[in-house]
């Protein structure tokens, strides 16, 4: 469901994406337009490179997400894990923001969407691998964040985007006594296997939290926050930073399935991983060599020259085949020797 909101809101998305892909509220077009330019970014560059962005993100979470749901359907445990992926992955894309640009019901169902992406990755946090409560006093971070979802939903009168301090700390809390609660599961009652499983998941969980935490620590300086190029600079960074680290849930939770078995799918899901990831590799690919060609050609303008659409193309269709071996003898040494 999440994924399709996203295509449906995608025209709307490309429209709006000046505004919406402002590194904050601060910012106003005009002023990201002369960062940029000081940069020797275009504005179409500069989109170009925030779609690439939000494509491979949503590709990795709402392609594990669904593909988790139509071969599981009846595992409550599975329905949990691929509604997670593919809020997320919703949450992930400017959907939110182009949700808060139709008026007060738009910002609250941008923040519920927000929130639930949120809530469900507790629940994720707290049941992986086995969909149990390990240990038992788990249930209550289950219970509290159940609380705080419907209490951010419901109960605040004026959402706003990032959440108010509270609910963020409390959130932040959550996460970290869900991973507590894993690494008691990995030291005390799980299996070999569960261990293996429960490796890859909590390293990447954790790496969100360090590097969320860090992102904060860093935004404190008013240096990185300043409306100029050097402000531009680190939010590019950032974001491009953000959405490497963020990927490595779903590429965590595809290692549990194909290496240690996760629910037996691990053989069908190698062929999508496959796919999914050359899927995103080529759709860097393209968005680079527009971005290059474009400048070396030395066009500006926001429509791209045929030309550059025409050799772009042609990139893409001699990298198909070479890049399809390579990627899948990753996935094969990695996950299957």
């Amino acid at each position: 469901m999440g994924f399709i909101g996203m295509l449906l809101l995608f025209p709307g998305y490309a429209q709006q994406l000046p505004p919406t892909v402002l590194p904050n509220g601060n910012w106003t077009t005009e002023t990201a337009q002369a960062a940029l330019h000081s940069l020797g970014w275009s504005a179409h560059t500069y989109m170009l490179w925030r779609m690439g962005l939000v494509l491979v993100t949503a590709v990795f979470y709402c392609g594990l997400g669904l593909f988790v749901l139509l071969r599981r359907p009846d595992d409550p445990f599975a329905l949990l894990l691929a509604l997670s992926m593919v809020f997320f992955g919703a949450w992930a894309t400017d959907a939110p923001q182009v949700l808060a640009q139709w008026g007060a019901g738009g910002e609250r169902l941008a923040y519920g969407l927000s929130t639930l992406a949120y809530g469900l990755l507790i629940f994720l946090t707290v049941l992986f691998p086995d969909g149990r409560f390990v240990p038992r006093w788990t249930r209550w971070i289950g219970i509290l964040g159940t609380a705080v979802m419907v209490y951010a939903v419901f109960g605040v009168p004026h959402p706003t985007r990032p959440p108010a301090a509270p609910i963020v700390a409390l959130t932040s809390l959550l996460f970290l006594a869900g991973a507590a609660g894993q690494v008691f599961r990995y030291r005390v009652v799980g299996t070999a296997v569960q261990r293996q499983q429960t490796k890859w998941v909590l390293g990447a969980i954790l790496l969100n939290l360090a590097f969320q935490l860090g992102l904060n620590i860093i935004y404190a300086n008013p240096v990185v926050n300043a409306l100029d190029g050097q402000g531009m600079l680190f939010s590019l960074l950032r974001t491009t930073m953000l959405t490497l680290v963020t990927v490595t849930v779903p590429l965590a939770l595809s290692a549990a399935i194909l290496r240690y078995r996760l629910w037996d799918i691990g053989v069908i899901l190698r062929k999508t991983l496959v796919y999914t990831l050359l899927s995103a590799l080529l759709a860097l690919v393209y968005f680079g060599s527009v971005v290059l060609l474009q400048n070396v050609i030395g066009r500006t303008a926001d429509e791209q020259p045929p030309l550059v659409i025409v050799l772009s193309t042609l990139v893409i269709a001699a990298l198909f085949t070479p890049l399809r071996q390579r990627v899948q003898g990753f996935i094969d040494r990695r996950f299957f020797r």
